[in-house]
């Protein structure tokens, strides 16, 4: 089932100016379960890098950003996570028991 049935469910990646609800709304929370698996300060520094290696002219892609977010963590789990997070139409819950996200499996 697509959220707020406006379109097809796509990968964080992919979203475009079409699909708002998922850049913005899973968006945000996929961001914040990434401060939760590498720490703000690695996100901090992943965003960093991301801006100073794609100045103009350059026209880095969504793949890039997440390139830089995989420098920044610190194991192969960790980059699959990150890869669940982005690469994948999973839903991200999150429990008040745990900062770690739960998802819902539903791969594109």
């Amino acid at each position: 089932d697509n959220e707020k049935g406006l379109s097809e469910n796509v990968p964080i990646y992919k979203a475009t100016g079409g699909v708002p609800h998922i850049s913005y709304s899973k968006g945000a929370a996929a961001m914040v379960e990434l401060s939760n698996l590498i720490g703000e300060e690695n996100v901090n520094t992943a965003l960093k890098s991301f801006l100073n290696n794609n100045q103009y002219p350059k026209k880095p892609s969504s793949l890039d950003l997440i390139n830089e977010f995989y420098k920044a963590a610190p194991n192969a789990s960790v980059r699959k996570q990150i890869d669940r997070l982005f690469k994948t139409t999973e839903n991200i819950t999150f429990t008040s028991e745990s900062k770690n996200a739960s998802t819902k499996t539903n791969q594109k």
